[in-house]
C-alpha cells in the first residue's frame, strides 16, 4: 500500500523537474532573443554618403533613407559585429531562424542570409564607422530637441 504514493511521488518529481526545465530554456530563449544588445555609442543618425543616412534607433530598430528607403526590424552589436535582423512575418518562421541562428553562432559559424546580415566592425571612433564590405559611415549631429 505505501508502494502507490511512492509512484505518485516520483511522477510528481519528474513532472516538477520537466516544468523547471522547459521554464529555465523559455527564460533562457526569451532572454537571448529579447536582449537588444543595442550599443548606445551607435544610437543615432550616420551619412553613409550620396545622400544616404542609416538612423540607429535606441528601440533597436534601423531605418535607411535616401535613394533606397528601407528599415530592418532589429540592429545590435555581438562582440565586434553589427548583426540586423529582418523577420519574416511568421513567428513559427522567426523562431525557427532564430533558433537556427543561435545554434550556427554557438557553432562559431557567421553566416551570411537574407534574414541575418552580420557586419564586422573595422573600425569605431565616436564620430566615424567602417563596417566590413566597404561601408563608411559618419555621424551627423543634430541639433537637440526641446
Amino acid at each position: 500500500m505505501t508502494s502507490l504514493p511512492l509512484a505518485q511521488n516520483r511522477l510528481r518529481r519528474r513532472i516538477v523537474v520537466v516544468v523547471v526545465v522547459l521554464l529555465l530554456t523559455a527564460l533562457f530563449i526569451s532572454w537571448s532573443v529579447g536582449s537588444s544588445g543595442v550599443d548606445q555609442r551607435f544610437v543615432g543618425k550616420w551619412d553613409a554618403g550620396e545622400g544616404e543616412y542609416w538612423n540607429f534607433d535606441p528601440d533597436g530598430k534601423v531605418r535607411i533613407t535616401g535613394e533606397r528607403n528601407f528599415e530592418y526590424q532589429r540592429w545590435w552589436v555581438r562582440g565586434n559585429r553589427m548583426v540586423f535582423y529582418t523577420p519574416s512575418g511568421s513567428k513559427f518562421a522567426d523562431a525557427t531562424r532564430w533558433l537556427g541562428y543561435t545554434v550556427e553562432r554557438l557553432r562559431g559559424n557567421t553566416t551570411y542570409n537574407l534574414t541575418f546580415e552580420d557586419y564586422p566592425i573595422t573600425k569605431f571612433t565616436g564620430d566615424t564607422m567602417q563596417l566590413d564590405y566597404g561601408l563608411d559611415l559618419k555621424r551627423v549631429s543634430e541639433p537637440a530637441k526641446p
